[in-house]
């Protein structure tokens, strides 16, 4: 007869350690169902996040497009500056008088203080 108290005592105990875990159960709050109606307002979220990501890393990329085209255009012009600045230095050592009566005496051309006229610019 050992036995069958000796069962019963188990079972027993077994079924006081179910009880406990149950009541600590009861104490946690139920777990929540999602509705039909946050899925989408979740879905839609994040869709939209997605986009506007998009849209973020396009204007991105056409604003970088820009810059380096701006500065490309910047590196032209003052390659063109400088060479109009090399070509305007040169003009005016071409127009001095000195080089003027110096080609103009190698070439057999003399000049009469009478024929010349001045002129303004």
């Amino acid at each position: 007869m050992a036995q069958p108290a000796h069962q019963f005592t188990q079972r027993e105990q077994v079924r006081r350690q179910k009880h406990v875990t149950s009541d600590s159960r009861a104490i946690a709050l139920p777990r929540r169902r999602i509705t039909k109606g946050e899925k989408v307002l979740w879905t839609a979220a994040v869709i939209a996040i997605f986009v506007f990501a998009i849209v973020i890393i396009s204007r991105q990329a056409q604003i970088y497009t820009a810059s380096v085209s701006a500065t490309h255009m910047q590196n032209t012009i003052d390659t063109v500056q400088k060479n109009n600045d090399e070509l305007n230095e040169q003009v005016q050592k071409l127009k001095q008088p000195d080089r003027i009566l110096e080609f103009a005496k190698k070439h057999g051309l003399n000049l009469n203080i009478n024929n010349v006229k001045m002129v303004n610019k």
